[in-house]
């Protein structure tokens, strides 16, 4: 999600299946690539990571 305001963060969710899944992907060439143009948007600010739980898991 880009930032409402100016120098705000950018935001990504992403949900895997499991911690070794996320960690592959952090691994993976495909991630090292989409965070290899340090002029794109939203590269420029430090970045942070930030996990959560599911606490319920429902289809409507």
């Amino acid at each position: 999600m880009r930032p409402a305001r100016p120098g705000g963060p950018y935001v990504s969710t992403m949900e895997f299946d499991s911690a070794e899944d996320f960690r592959a992907w952090m691994k993976s060439d495909s991630f090292k690539a989409a965070h290899s143009d340090v002029d794109a948007p939203g590269m420029q600010a430090p970045s942070a990571i930030e996990l959560f739980d599911v606490l319920e898991d429902f289809s409507a």
